[in-house]
């Protein structure tokens, strides 16, 4: 992974994985996705996905955009695949929020909370806020 040094750099890569994770996170494109591994053609991602041609190459358009799918022209059809580096994509689009979620803050720890208790005698995992209520 490249290192990236200044500001405006980090702000182009957030707006780049945000570009990514917003085109594959609308619904509608995360089953063009899926019927992509079973039809290429607009006209069979028509038949196959209950959406208008308009509202179909829109998101078609956006997942292109997003680099998620290419498509080649085949006399009047068009065809559209997976872009080969599709996933890697959205695995890049990721990284900066993958380990942090990974870690549970010091009070998340399974036993940290164990037997604790704060100045009112309540128990110390009652307050957490990421306790149930």
């Amino acid at each position: 992974m490249k290192h990236i040094s200044n500001s405006a750099e980090v702000s182009q890569a957030v707006d780049a994985n945000a570009a990514v994770l917003a085109a594959a996170a609308d619904p509608a494109r995360l089953r063009i996705l899926e019927a992509l591994a079973k039809a290429r053609c607009v006209s069979h991602l028509q038949e196959i996905l209950p959406l208008p041609m308009n509202l179909l190459s829109y998101h078609l358009r956006i997942l292109r955009d997003a680099g998620l799918v290419q498509r080649s022209r085949r006399g009047r059809w068009i065809d559209y695949c997976l872009a080969p580096d599709a996933l890697d994509r959205l695995h890049a689009a990721l990284p900066a929020v993958a380990p942090a979620a990974a870690q549970p803050c010091c009070e998340c720890r399974p036993g940290a909370m164990r037997g604790r208790r704060d100045q009112g005698g309540a128990k110390a995992w009652q307050r957490h806020p990421h306790a149930s209520r």
